[in-house]
């Protein structure tokens, strides 16, 4: 909670800065998110009070959610959204840094993963180790220091590969088309590297924003952690989780009282430009599922690529 307040401290001055960038939108679109909000209000109520299996049966769709165990014993919540036809192709859909498969069905029909569904795709939606759908060990309690003793090497090494395997096993294919942003394209660039076989089973890699080389970053979040001696960021942060699922309801809250506030704080975290701006009635839902957590060894490898490239 002290990182919490630090950050909403820092964001209220950079909002200051930034607030040309986010005070207003035009008569148009502003016309446009009042109809995305009435219009997506009911979807949004349903992820809220009951979760994803809800959120696909209001557009439609049948989802489930599956058990993988990975090699070291981490268990991982897959996401799959039942296909329309039989022997549908095989899409995986991987998330980024801080985020969680919701990122591709937060926005109700207008969603990637539902919108590859509704086109005939066998849709699978994957969870990294620390995020809000990767909690669990056959052995490590998430208030061990021990459950958080990972980074994107780990993800790489084992979350990947036991994903997709279990997905082909699933399904019955061979092979599976691949689409990830940010970390999700570094495990994968990691996995694919490191074991040829998985090239094999994997007929199309789309990337979105890919976290390879990342000097020309700017994210201030990771910035600032790579300018702080590992040891500091240890001392402030522990040795555990950065930015869980347990923030949620703050950031909902500093939402809801200072929507400029809230936006520059997803700047700082994920990074902006000036076109960046959502309304707020999108924001305060998205803020419940974003930042999904991870550990803070992971962030601290990333910051360690900052300083390397910079």
């Amino acid at each position: 909670m002290g990182l919490f307040l630090l950050l909403v401290i820092f964001v209220s001055i950079l909002s200051i800065s930034l607030s040309a960038r986010t005070k207003r939108l035009s008569s148009t679109n502003k016309a446009k998110a009042e109809l995305a909000r009435v219009t997506t209000k009911k979807l949004w109520t349903m992820a809220e009070e009951h979760g994803v299996d809800e959120l696909c049966l209001s557009v439609g769709l049948k989802c489930e959610a599956h058990d993988v165990v990975t090699k070291d014993n981490y268990i991982l919540t897959v996401h799959h959204i039942v296909p329309l036809v039989k022997n549908a192709p095989v899409v995986f859909l991987q998330h980024g840094l801080l985020d969680s498969s919701m990122t591709y069905m937060l926005l109700g029909n207008q969603s990637l993963a539902f919108y590859l569904a509704s086109l005939g795709f066998d849709v699978w939606l994957g969870n990294s180790r620390g995020n809000e759908f990767a909690l669990r060990h056959k052995s490590l309690d998430s208030s061990d220091v021990a459950f958080w003793a990972f980074d994107w090497d780990q993800m790489a090494q084992y979350d990947l590969p036991a994903t997709i395997d279990y997905v082909l096993n699933a399904t019955g294919h061979s092979d599976l088309t691949y689409v990830a942003h940010s970390q999700g394209c570094t495990i994968a660039y990691a996995l694919l590297g490191s074991s040829p076989e998985y090239q094999k089973k994997v007929n199309l890699f789309v990337n979105m924003a890919p976290a390879t080389f990342l000097g020309h970053l700017k994210v201030l979040l990771l910035k600032g952690l790579s300018l702080l001696p590992q040891l500091t960021v240890k001392l402030l942060l522990g040795s555990k989780a950065f930015m869980s699922s347990s923030l949620d309801v703050p950031f909902d809250v500093v939402c809801d009282i200072a929507p400029s506030v809230c936006h520059n704080i997803l700047c700082l975290i994920c990074g902006c430009n000036g076109s960046f701006s959502v309304p707020t009635a999108e924001m305060a839902f998205i803020i419940q599922h974003f930042p999904a957590g991870t550990s803070v060894q992971n962030m601290l490898h990333y910051s360690q690529s900052l300083v390397y490239f910079d």
